[in-house]
């Protein structure tokens, strides 16, 4: 029996080849590339799907920039959209993998929020044989860093810098006469995007900023605009009209199109980009270029200089790093199914304990994870509104390029801020004096680090850090608090006290069909 394919042909280009019919999205999706897809795949980005009579091939890029789902059982159905799928094959959610999403924000490996239906990872090349439905994977694209790696800082500024120089010169290059839209928010990343271009002289640059009225985030990135000679638009966020568009019957379509059945829904720029078309600012075709990177992905820094570093101490720290949005309601601990899915991970990567193979194994994790499926999945978002959108800080050239820098050069974010300010400092002059780095706390580090142990002295660090983060949860600059939807804010103050992370009040008001009052998303069994 055939495949159903159930790809949306509006946004996939569909190639007839002799015995083949090929579904391609992205850089990809031209008909030269077909004699080497995989070399196609790795080098411009993309999906590939190839479906013969004898097998399907699925080729997913690095970065996971189209999100692919199959299921085996019963019928063999693939597509991006679950909805889609179900009318083909029965699916219901699946509870390991509901507590999961509540947990992450997203379900991990292969699984989805349904049983039998499963998705592709990043980085991959997927077979299915047609006749016995056996599935077999190529993980040719699991981010480790290089084996020579380099710790002269004039070396791996020369990589790094002709990586951003190849990225961003093809971006430039694919808008064309469209705008390149950059989402500013006045830290490192936004940075470097309006650095480089106010360097190689790129005019057709919009930027925006979204959030509460004269915060400190739109004050520096309005300065950033202004001394970069860019247009900067603002949108007021928390205000009864944003409120009621999230609660509108169309939301739901919204919802839909982002989650694909394992990631909750990117919500923090919707309402921008609503506005600022309707504002005619923005267009179809425009580039939405976020500032979504390489750099900064790594955690517990302590476990890359130990001599040795357990198994058992790794996939402590990844759990605890990405299984924690229910806090104390369910520890990562408690979840053996979970943890048994970390330790997996572990084993193919080929952890050995080393501090290198540490450091490998929580970037790794994160990009093929987080990074794929929660913050490059917010790419659906610019889709949904008719916007192109550009990860160029996630290529290739900057991601081999990341990967040869030394444990010094890319631990942490120092060498990167360093670069950054440098070049924004080179590009803009003396405008760049009076625009400083966007920092959530404006308190220094000495003073910072004196209070810290004052309070811990006295066994009150642990509560004043909660207090604070309940704080800032409901008091933040986006008004984020607004997607709390089924609970009081008197009990969410309690919950973020306890531990419990904004988005864990998100995850389980969508699976539980109550995030929006524009309809229930998940519940594939009650259509």
């Amino acid at each position: 029996m055939k495949p159903h394919v159930t790809f949306d042909v509006s946004s996939w280009t569909v190639i007839d080849q002799e015995g083949a019919t090929i579904y391609a999205r992205g850089r990809v999706a031209r008909e030269e590339v077909l004699d080497d897809p995989a070399g196609a795949i790795e080098d411009l980005g993309g999906a590939l799907v190839v479906v013969t009579d004898e097998r399907v091939e699925i080729f997913q890029d690095r970065i996971r920039s189209y999100p692919v789902l199959y299921t085996t059982t019963g019928e063999l159905v693939i597509g991006d959209d679950p909805h889609a799928i179900a009318r083909h094959v029965p699916l219901r959610l699946a509870k390991d993998s509901v507590r999961e999403f509540d947990a992450m924000g997203f379900v991990s490996g292969t699984d989805t929020l349904y049983e039998g239906l499963a998705q592709t990872l990043q980085g991959t090349r997927t077979t299915i044989d047609v006749a016995t439905r056996e599935v077999s994977v190529d993980d040719w694209g699991r981010f480790a860093f290089a084996r020579e790696r380099t710790n002269d800082t004039d070396e791996f500024e020369a990589s790094f810098s002709a990586a951003l120089d190849e990225v961003l010169g093809r971006l430039v290059d694919e808008a064309g006469s469209h705008q390149i839209v950059v989402p500013l928010s006045g830290g490192f990343d936004s940075r470097l995007l309006i650095a480089w271009f106010v360097s190689h002289d790129v005019r057709n640059v919009v930027t925006f900023t979204y959030g509460v009225k004269d915060s400190r985030e739109s004050h520096i990135s309005s300065r950033i605009a202004a001394a970069a000679g860019y247009p900067w638009h603002f949108v007021e966020y928390g205000t009864p009209e944003m409120i009621r568009r999230w609660h509108a019957p169309n939301r739901a379509d919204f919802l839909r199109y982002c989650y694909g059945g394992v990631s909750l829904p990117h919500v923090q720029d919707w309402y921008a980009l609503e506005v600022l078309i309707e504002r005619g600012i923005i267009q179809r075709g425009d580039i939405v270029a976020p500032g979504h990177t390489i750099v900064g992905k790594m955690h517990d820094e302590n476990l890359v200089t130990q001599a040795n570093t357990s198994c058992g101490e790794i996939a402590k720290a990844i759990a605890d790093k990405h299984y924690c949005l229910q806090g104390p309601y369910d520890p990562p601990e408690a979840n053996e199914r979970y943890r048994m899915k970390i330790a997996d991970f572990l084993r193919e990567m080929g952890f050995d304990g080393t501090g290198p193979s540490a450091q490998s194994a929580i970037v790794g994790y994160n990009m093929r994870e987080r990074q794929a499926k929660y913050i490059n999945n917010s790419m659906r978002g610019y889709e949904y509104y008719g916007l192109r959108w550009a990860l160029p800080m996630l290529e290739k050239p900057l991601w081999d390029a990341w990967s040869t820098g030394s444990v010094r050069l890319t631990s942490n974010r120092t060498w990167y801020g360093t670069y950054v300010e440098r070049l924004f400092r080179t590009c803009l002059g003396d405008r760049a004096d009076d625009v400083p780095v966007y920092q959530p706390i404006q308190v220094d580090a000495e003073a910072r680090n004196r209070l810290k142990t004052m309070l811990a002295s006295v066994g009150l660090l642990n509560l004043a850090n909660r207090a604070y983060s309940a704080w800032a949860s409901l008091n933040d600059s986006l008004r984020l608090d607004m997607y709390i939807t089924d609970d009081s804010r008197m009990r969410a103050a309690y919950d973020l006290m306890r531990g419990r992370q904004l988005l864990g009040f998100w995850t389980s008001a969508f699976t539980r069909g109550r995030w929006s009052e524009g309809g229930d998303v998940v519940l594939l069994d009650r259509l």
